[in-house]
């Protein structure tokens, strides 16, 4: 219910689920100390502000420079998201841009100086589904 609506009271919880507020609390705060949520945040539709880019990249790193890609690619603004993969390639990111020049000097600028063997780009075209895991 906390994924579909964030904004959802404990009270309307209470109503729709048919329990305490007492009990929500109780498994909200539970599920936060033991990290099952692990944080709260807005979806923003980036084609309304000023990141229109959205690209995926996926890098193949040697195991031993994995941890230094990672920590620089978790420092980078543009970076939402990092992935370690299984198979032929290592890690996937996923990151916003405000424009091609802007993701070609992430590239130019920052990509290629991490210790990585190479990647593929893939441009998003559209977002056809966006959701939470599921529960």
């Amino acid at each position: 219910m906390l994924q579909e609506d964030g904004r959802i009271t404990i009270t309307e919880m209470s109503e729709n689920l048919r329990m305490t507020r007492s009990a929500i609390r109780y498994r909200i705060r539970h599920m936060e100390t033991e990290g099952v949520i692990m944080g709260y945040t807005v979806i923003i539709d980036p084609h309304k502000l000023e990141s229109p880019v959205l690209s995926r990249i996926i890098l193949k790193v040697k195991p031993v420079n994995i941890p230094t890609c990672v920590k620089e690619l978790k420092a980078s603004k543009e970076v939402i998201e990092v992935h370690r993969l299984a198979g032929e390639s290592s890690l996937s990111i996923t990151s916003f841009f405000r424009n091609d020049e802007h993701r070609n000097n992430f590239i130019l600028n920052r990509l290629e100086k991490l210790p990585i063997e190479g990647y593929i780009l893939q441009t998003v075209l559209e977002v056809v589904k966006r959701k939470g895991y599921p529960l």
